[in-house]
């Protein structure tokens, strides 16, 4: 084993390599080099070490589980590297460890081989997302300048780390070789590619590395000291525009692709028409909600830099840093624009008058009303706050300020003035969901999707990201979720989400229906969620309240209720009469045990909200395919 700055490396056996690549098959092939080829496959690790390391005294199976990596083959007579240097190389990469660079985990050395091995966790690099325009490019403006200072930050790290080694120089920085994970958090997949390397056989840059070179460098071995400087701003103008910088877009017009056309908008103070149009959508149902589109200050000193970045050759990565600091502290002061004024909402809400109520919790009361916003009126829902409960009107707004989803309640603004706190949400027509439990048009299908809705929304909450932590609702209810006129989903009363806040906050449910049992043993974790969601599920499929009046404790709720006849497989005595002709034998049994599964006495029993997601699409499929069998059927049975 080699141990650097903050990594342990591990030695691999040659013969297991060549296994996992089928003996460097074309098929793993991610990356052509001059000096050699990148391949990624799958492999056997084991616990925190590769089942490939080679141990020479140990011969005890370790637990294995199935890795993704990136391994690099260095053909030495092609690049004139011996072991010596190899080694060097190997123990310098050793000591660049970071967040937002691909980490280099082993080596083998066997013979005269000379491989590297990544981490490969992502299965896409942002020219996959910026190839088409149909693609996930659903990116807030301020996810898009975290996601650059992530990759700054990665690359002024790596100047850092080996700019004393002169062999190795920063290039090839390209949106290939980003890697995007799940939550769009971003890794340099930096495998060290001279300049000089870059050239094919015929002496040519290929076109999708070529764009992201300094044009005014005509000599590819003398480029300036700082070149991946250009390449950045290459890929800001990328984000900026989410188009790859050799579209066929950009090369029919110019073949230096985006860089020379972006500078051409520049010049002619015609750049902001470039914009990604999904920046610029704003619904009018949720006017400020997505906090989609980039302020005027935030865009232009993003622009301005990104321009520097291609021009100007004295700029340092540093000074980027600090430039899109600027740009996302710019946007972030959005939050001023959320301020809607008590005047304007006492005037919505008729002074909070009692024909506007539209709910209530413990520490709020919610009016509808309608809004002057950007020059018409929206209709909104203003909570306002008990006075006695700052802090959770302070938790629940943090939480909807900085995590956005299509299946939790949107913010359009907030007051707080006067003693007053009040959060402005977008305007739910259809109320809360216990409303409709017994709603006999409240179709199986419809119902489905709604439970579909809210474990999206959970799924999204417990993952977190790589800014954001993962947030535990405690407080998941049918009261709490919100549907519109499509009858679509959205989550609700983050009030309890701050530790903090928890147990003040918890004392008066302690005999609620839907509180984890766990709780009596003092915590609530993502899987009380997953409980409490349990809970839901059944009250959508018995079309009734978890507790009803007369209930006197637990015991006489839904839950026991629900559990004794899913055991006694006499679950269909509790189905809601309205729409038990409706539910097909497979989509039940499937939606039937995944809620069964939630309410498990063992948190550690109960399934991850990815999972459920995942049953519940199949229990809608099932029904779906029914349906469309029986119409075909019928179809067929007319002619």
């Amino acid at each position: 084993m080699l141990q650097g700055e903050s990594m342990v490396l591990s030695r691999f056996r040659f013969s297991d390599i060549e296994l996992a690549t089928e003996k460097f098959s074309e098929i793993y092939c991610i990356e052509s080099l001059p000096y050699g080829k990148v391949y990624k496959v799958e492999i056997d690790a084991s616990d925190k070490k590769s089942s490939l390391e080679y141990e020479e005294n140990n011969s005890c199976e370790l637990p294995k589980t199935r890795i993704t990596v990136a391994i690099k083959r260095i053909v030495s007579k092609i690049s004139g590297q011996g072991k010596e240097e190899f080694f060097s190389e190997v123990e310098m990469r050793t000591s660049y460890t970071h967040p937002n660079i691909v980490s280099l985990i082993g080596f083998c050395d066997e013979g005269d081989e000379m491989i590297l091995v990544y981490e490969h966790s992502s299965n896409k690099s942002l020219d996959d997302y910026l190839i088409s325009v149909d693609n996930m490019n659903n990116l807030t403006w301020t996810q898009r300048l975290q996601m650059c200072l992530a990759v700054a930050h990665g690359l002024d790290h790596l100047h850092t780390k080996i700019h004393n080694h002169q062999r190795v120089k920063i290039d090839d920085i390209r949106s290939a070789n980003i890697l995007i994970g799940k939550n769009w958090e971003p890794k340099i997949a930096y495998y060290g590619i001279p300049a000089y390397y870059l050239t094919t056989q015929d002496g040519n840059i290929p076109i999708s590395k070529r764009v992201y070179s300094d044009p005014e460098s005509n000599n590819l071995r003398a480029m300036k000291k700082q070149p991946y400087v250009f390449s950045f701003g290459v890929i800001l103008f990328e984000i900026f525009c989410w188009r790859l910088a050799y579209d066929p877009i950009y090369i029919t017009e110019n073949d230096q692709g985006l860089a020379a056309i972006a500078c051409h908008h520049v010049h002619e103070g015609t750049i902001k028409s470039m914009i990604d149009p999904k920046l610029n959508e704003v619904s009018n149902e949720v006017i400020l909600t997505s906090n989609r589109g980039p302020n005027q200050d935030s865009l232009d000193t993003y622009l301005k830099i990104a321009y520097q970045c291609l021009v100007e050759p004295e700029v340092t990565m540093k000074v980027v840093i600090k430039e899109l600091e600027i740009a996302l502290n710019f946007q972030e002061n959005l939050m001023k624009s959320l301020q809607i004024s008590l005047k304007d909402i006492e005037v919505a809400t008729e002074k909070f008058s009692e024909k506007n109520w539209f709910g209530s919790g413990r520490c709020w009361e919610a009016y509808t009303g309608e809004l002057p916003r950007a020059g018409a009126n929206t209709t909104m829902i203003a909570k306002r706050w008990n006075g006695k409960f700052d802090g959770q009107f302070q938790a629940e707004l943090d939480i909807l300020l900085k995590r956005k989803h299509m299946n939790i309640i949107g913010i359009v603004g907030y007051c707080n003035e006067m003693n007053e706190k009040i959060i402005v949400y977008e305007y739910m027509s259809k109320g809360t969901l216990d409303r409709h439990l017994k709603d006999s048009t409240l179709k199986w299908m419809k119902r489905l999707q709604i439970c579909i809705d809210v474990a999206s929304a959970l799924e999204f909450l417990h993952g977190g990201d790589v800014t954001l932590k993962k947030v535990v609702h405690r407080n998941i209810k049918s009261h709490g979720i919100l549907l519109n006129d499509d009858w679509d989903a959205k989550i609700s009363n983050f009030e309890l989400c701050s530790l903090y806040l928890l147990k003040q906050g918890m004392e008066h449910i302690i005999h609620d229906a839907y509180l984890d049992p766990q709780y009596n043993r003092g915590f609530l974790t993502e899987k009380s969620d997953i409980y409490s969601f349990g809970v839901v599920l059944f009250e959508i499929l018995c079309g009734r309240l978890a507790w009803v009046e007369g209930c006197e404790d637990k015991s006489q709720s839904l839950v026991p209720l629900a559990k004794h006849c899913y055991t006694q497989g006499k679950l269909d005595e509790i189905v809601f009469k309205d729409i038990k002709e409706q539910v097909v034998p497979k989509s039940l049994t499937t939606f039937a045990d995944i809620a069964f599964q939630c309410l498990h006495e063992d948190d550690f029993e109960r399934p991850q909200a990815n999972k459920v997601a995942i049953q519940l699409k199949k229990a809608l499929e099932f029904q779906v395919s029914f349906h469309i069998i029986q119409k075909m059927s019928s179809i067929y049975f007319l002619k």
